[in-house]
């Protein structure tokens, strides 16, 4: 909500309170207090996460490749997803590199839950894999999972466009080039992602295909500041005092 709308609502609550005793401060300095809680701390698009592919733990990875005689020398290093086809193994050629996330990342104390990555491709991609079937003489790009989903395959063509140009320069993703969905949903905010999966695909020696520098990004949940609360209880308290010794010097 922002806050000069949180601001006015508290203030038109409160003048329609009675007076009481003790009241008057209360009014004055309540609202102020209001919006002073609610801005509470915030960490805009912070890293949550930078994925790492060796741990076993975590990722399992798979190569597939068209035909035994394809040379399927695609890697997971660190960071790094890594498409390459060592020889061209004749007719439909093409090698497939799978990374499933088989374990969890945390997103406790973060909503807004992003991907980004830094993406790399060398030779001449055609970006025509549907990467859905079994591997073929094709090439493609494709990250899923709790709401994320990037193409750059047959499913959306990228081919002679600023996207892949990109692709070829190496550019750190997002990028308005590409339409795709980099965020997941609100339901892993806070939380952990137990989905998401990367698929690589390249279908002859001279082309490789790389995703590296993946990080899981996020906004801070807010936290009120523990002055504003403190600050707060002062406050009640001093209205209750208040007004007990007027009662009670009414009666004495």
């Amino acid at each position: 909500m922002p806050i000069l709308l949180l601001f006015t609502l508290v203030g038109d609550k409160l003048r329609k309170l009675p007076d009481l005793p003790g009241s008057s401060m209360i009014k004055l300095v309540l609202p102020i207090l209001t919006v002073l809680l609610f801005q509470g701390d915030f960490a805009h698009a912070a890293i949550i996460s930078t994925l790492d592919f060796s741990d076993a733990t975590t990722w399992s990875v798979t190569l597939t490749e068209s035909n035994g005689s394809v040379q399927n020398n695609s890697s997971v290093t660190g960071g790094s997803i890594l498409a390459d086809e060592g020889s061209s193994g004749g007719a439909n050629a093409g090698v497939r590199i799978t990374v499933d996330l088989v374990g969890s990342i945390s997103t406790a104390g973060f909503e807004n839950i992003s991907l980004s990555f830094f993406g790399l491709a060398g030779g001449g991609l055609e970006y025509d894999a549907d990467l859905e079937t079994t591997v073929s003489d094709s090439d493609g790009l494709r990250i899923l999972g709790s709401g994320v989903d990037v193409n750059a395959n047959s499913l959306n063509s990228i081919n002679n466009t600023d996207a892949e140009d990109d692709f070829d320069a190496g550019t750190v993703f997002p990028s308005p080039n590409l339409a795709s969905d980099f965020v997941f949903d609100s339901s892993v905010g806070d939380s952990v992602i137990t989905d998401l999966t990367f698929v690589l695909q390249v279908n002859v020696g001279q082309e490789t295909l790389q995703v590296s520098s993946v990080q899981i990004l996020g906004d801070a949940v807010a936290v009120p500041e523990p002055g504003c609360c403190f600050a707060f209880g002062v406050l009640c308290a001093g209205g209750v005092i208040t007004s007990l010794r007027k009662r009670k010097s009414e009666t004495a």
